[in-house]
């Protein structure tokens, strides 16, 4: 809030109901607005010292986000991720946007087994699918056997293999599994879903899609 409330003004990006209540002078859709040049020139210029800087209030983003500028935006600079504004992360010392969708990339979890990637480099298990360009199991996670040697925490599970497991592996939800589908009764991944009768699993169409063998048929027009 404001100063006179006796708390200090607040930074770019902090909730405000007028501009009174902002360093910067300026509450734009109810948050206040980035601190302009000459605002950071009248708060560095006022510590009466001579020594105030740009840098020393914004620190980051050649001197207009961080610090009394509040959070870096999406190509700023930064130093660890309270630096970056909500949503975004710090890779090598940029604010990029989240993880979602971004397996692989600098600063996020590699690829699980059919996810998406361009490189063996970004999935968990280092192999590529070629033709389809996700990422594969190898041989040793579809065995049915817990191999610890290979890395392994449970059968076909952990390592190499991922945090998604294979059919006849024990489970707890469909999202443990590959296929998406845990069987309700027996608790293990199961591709039965593909001849339910319903949309279920990783299906795109009922029983069609996905893992199962069966195509969808083409949309009609």
């Amino acid at each position: 809030g404001p100063e006179s409330s006796g708390c200090p003004r607040c930074t770019a990006g902090q909730l405000c109901q007028s501009g009174s209540a902002c360093l910067g002078g300026t509450c734009t859709d109810g948050r206040c607005a980035a601190l302009s040049p000459e605002a950071i020139l009248n708060l560095t210029s006022s510590t009466g010292d001579g020594t105030g800087t740009p840098e020393s209030a914004c620190p980051l983003g050649n001197g207009t986000c961080g610090g009394l500028c509040g959070p870096c935006g999406e190509g700023r600079s930064c130093s660890d991720a309270g630096d970056c504004a909500s949503g975004l992360r710090c890779a090598s010392r940029v604010c990029v946007a989240t993880c979602e969708g971004q397996c692989g990339s600098a600063g996020c979890p590699k690829c699980e087994a059919g996810q998406s990637a361009q490189t063996g480099d970004a999935c968990i298990s280092g192999l590529l699918d070629a033709r389809t360009l996700t990422c594969a199991l190898p041989d040793h996670c579809t065995n049915g056997r817990k191999d610890p040697d290979l890395g392994e925490t449970a059968v076909d599970f952990g390592g190499q293999c991922g945090s998604l497991r294979s059919d006849g592996a024990q489970c707890r939800v469909g999202d443990d599994c590959l296929g998406a589908f845990c069987h309700p009764t027996r608790a293990v991944c199961s591709p039965e879903h593909c001849a339910d009768g319903v949309l279920s699993g990783d299906e795109t169409c009922v029983d069609g899609g996905g893992s199962c063998p069966s195509g969808c048929a083409p949309r009609s027009a």
